[in-house]
């Protein structure tokens, strides 16, 4: 008896028939059925369109606004005044990013922010507060166009 030539393509869908019982003796004839299982087909098309939604839900980046610094308001600065002892500023402005420790008489008070939802360049200010001694001397200031924030 011919037995087909199983290849990978020709394997679905095909008869092939073999002896089963002891060597020699005449045994039972089994026919056995190769067929593509249709369950296959729908766990491949399942695991297809999991790997699309995940494929495309880690495509969409959420960018976040960053903000750095001190945030200095319009009313704060109003409050400020030639001779303002530091501890009065800490008090309306808070604690300075930066203190030179080289010029403990000079504090800067600086903001950064860069928006996450649009391409707008960051925007920063600076305050720099000047001390003579204890008490405030100058104040010096570099504040965008659109001004500071209202608090």
């Amino acid at each position: 008896m011919a037995t087909p030539e199983f290849r990978h393509g020709n394997l679905l869908n095909h008869t092939r028939r073999a002896t089963h019982g002891p060597p020699g003796k005449k045994g039972t004839l089994l026919v056995m059925k190769i067929v593509k299982q249709p369950y296959m087909k729908n766990k491949i098309s399942i695991a297809l369109v999991l790997l699309i939604a995940l494929t495309t839900a880690a495509c969409s980046i959420h960018k976040v606004d960053i903000q750095q610094g001190n945030i200095v308001s319009k009313e704060m600065m109003s409050q400020l005044t030639i001779g303002m002892t530091q501890d009065e500023i800490k008090r309306v402005m808070g604690s300075p990013l930066i203190v030179d420790p080289f010029r403990r008489d000079r504090w800067d008070y600086i903001h950064s922010f860069k928006s996450g939802k649009s391409n707008q360049p960051r925007t920063q200010y600076r305050i720099t507060l000047f001390f003579e001694g204890d008490q405030l001397a100058r104040i010096e200031s570099e504040i965008p166009p659109e001004g500071l924030p209202e608090r």
